[in-house]
């Protein structure tokens, strides 16, 4: 009951109802099911929501006081929650070829004939 036991120790949690809950779990039943069953099977579901959104709220709150719209700090706090999965890995002509543009722009802005 770790979940339940922590929001018992935390003041002021929004409702579970609350958009961004709603927005958590819709994100949690996509991305890990198995999580959301095991919450949901365990009675922790809620708590979790809870405490999530109150993350949620505080990772938006200090993104907007660094003068972040509030839509990225949406994004990233929702990011913060649940990390993406890391892109493919660039395949090695991918990072030649860049390495050469990178190269020739050098050459480039220094006068030389790249």
């Amino acid at each position: 009951m770790y979940w339940q036991e922590f929001a018992a120790k935390t003041k002021d949690l929004p409702p579970s109802d609350h958009p961004f809950a709603e927005l958590i779990e819709a994100t949690l039943i996509g991305s890990m099911p198995d999580l959301h069953q095991q919450l949901f099977h365990d009675g922790e579901l809620e708590s979790f929501l809870r405490l999530k959104t109150a993350d949620m709220i505080a990772e938006i709150d200090r993104l907007r006081k660094m003068g972040v719209s509030h839509e990225m700090a949406e994004e990233l706090a929702m990011d913060a929650i649940f990390p993406r999965e890391p892109e493919e890995p660039a395949e090695d002509w991918e990072i030649e070829g860049g390495m050469e543009d990178q190269t020739s722009a050098l050459y480039d802005f220094l006068g030389g004939d790249g």
